[in-house]
């Protein structure tokens, strides 16, 4: 009995079960747009390498490869956990539609960015119900209960969250001090 043996190819993605989208399978070199999703300083340092990347503040994007990022979730699962990158988008001409939800799905990480409220959006949590409010937030990571703090003082200070009673209900749920009204 013979078999045939096929030339190897690059694989991109894997086999579907009818009615889903094929996983798809990124080489190490894919470079990937990566959004800084903390409040200050935030920086990478791949232990095996000793590449570095490093955003300089909140909403940041930098480039960074499959590897290191799958070199990150190996040993720095927080940056993931606690979403504190957020994938934008790919910078490769092979994957133009590629969307931030099929790279998850390649690294894995899906679970950790199903409840992710996005910081630009935190208007929509200030103007939610206080059952809405409870809800978001009991399903945040701890860096975007880090960040929705930040948000809701600029807002406090700006004018946009002035309602003492919702300000209080974010105290409780936070476990904080938040600004006070001027």
């Amino acid at each position: 009995m013979e078999t045939a043996v096929s030339p190897a190819k690059e694989e991109t993605a894997a086999p579907a079960k009818p009615g889903q989208p094929a996983k798809v399978r990124l080489d190490d070199s894919v470079l990937i747009r990566v959004k800084s999703n903390t409040y200050g300083q935030l920086i990478y340092v791949n232990k095996r390498t000793g590449d570095r990347t490093e955003w300089s503040r909140f909403g940041e994007e930098q480039s960074v490869t499959m590897g290191d990022l799958r070199a990150m979730k190996g040993t720095q699962l927080p940056f993931f956990s606690d979403q504190m990158i957020v994938v934008t988008g790919c910078d490769d001409e092979r994957y133009p539609d590629l969307t931030p939800a099929e790279i998850y799905d390649a690294l894995l990480v899906s679970r950790y960015y199903k409840n992710i409220v996005d910081p630009d959006n935190f208007g929509r949590i200030f103007s939610a119900s206080e059952d809405e409010t409870r809800q978001w937030v009991s399903q945040m990571s701890s860096n975007a209960r880090m960040n929705l703090i930040v948000a809701l003082n600029a807002a406090i200070h700006n004018g946009t969250l002035d309602s003492l009673r919702k300000i209080k209900l974010f105290e409780d749920l936070l476990g904080c001090e938040l600004a006070t009204l001027q």
